[in-house]
């Protein structure tokens, strides 16, 4: 076996100096030489940067294609009301309308005064005499002048009593009026009323009065001396 001296012996540079700073000092050294270093690196990294910026900024690159539409975006919030417009031109007159329905009645009237009397109308036609052939004409005014008049009696036990009065041809002229009959007796002036029928209407061509009509039905024919009467 061969045996080999490990142990080498220490070689000294020349112009060197051994190291004896303590090892608080070589970390003070240590600390101061990193603080340089990271300051040249901040400088550097400032100055380069602005200097690439620069050269960056500086370079035209040539327009890209456009690219596609975004999507469209969310309504905006609804915007103030408008201020009002001014006043249109007045338009044409419009078709008339449908006709209104008819209103209601009004209510009736106050009378009015008392009209001023009339005129007096025309005398009643002139009595007939009957008596002796129960008989004959009369005039009745202003609507006939030709009246025929017929009066009939009626036999109680021994005497004849009024029973009824006829009118007949009677011109249409007359029709509407009534007429009031009297049954007189006595003479001129002097006539006596035994029994009337008034208001009588005249209806048609002949008009007949019966004793249920007059004001006495028990009158008899014996004491008639004539027949009166009035057309109104």
């Amino acid at each position: 076996m061969v045996s080999v001296n490990a142990t080498a012996a220490g070689y000294s540079y020349p112009g060197r100096t051994a190291d004896t700073a303590t090892p608080l000092e070589r970390s003070r050294r240590l600390n101061t030489a990193l603080l340089v270093i990271i300051v040249i690196l901040l400088l550097f990294g400032a100055l380069g940067g602005t200097y690439l910026y620069s050269v960056v900024t500086g370079l035209s690159a040539a327009a890209g294609a456009n690219g596609a539409d975004g999507l469209p975006g969310s309504n905006g919030a609804p915007g103030p009301s408008g201020s009002d417009g001014s006043s249109g031109p007045i338009g044409s007159s419009g078709a008339d309308g449908d006709d209104g329905r008819n209103g209601s009645d009004g209510q009736d009237g106050v009378d009015g005064a008392a009209g001023a009397d009339g005129l007096d109308g025309q005398p009643g036609a002139d009595g007939v005499t009957l008596y002796n052939s129960g008989q004959g004409v009369v005039d009745l005014g202003v609507c006939d002048s030709d009246v025929r008049i017929k009066l009939q009696s009626r036999l109680e036990g021994d005497s004849f009593y009024l029973s009824t009065i006829t009118l007949s041809g009677i011109s249409s002229e007359c029709r509407g009026a009534t007429i009031d009959l009297f049954a007189l007796g006595g003479t001129s002036p002097n006539w006596v009323t035994l029994s009337e029928a008034i208001g009588v209407d005249i209806t048609g061509e002949s008009v007949v009065v019966d004793s249920g009509q007059f004001s006495d039905e028990s009158v008899l024919s014996s004491t008639i001396t004539k027949i009166a009467l009035e057309i109104r």
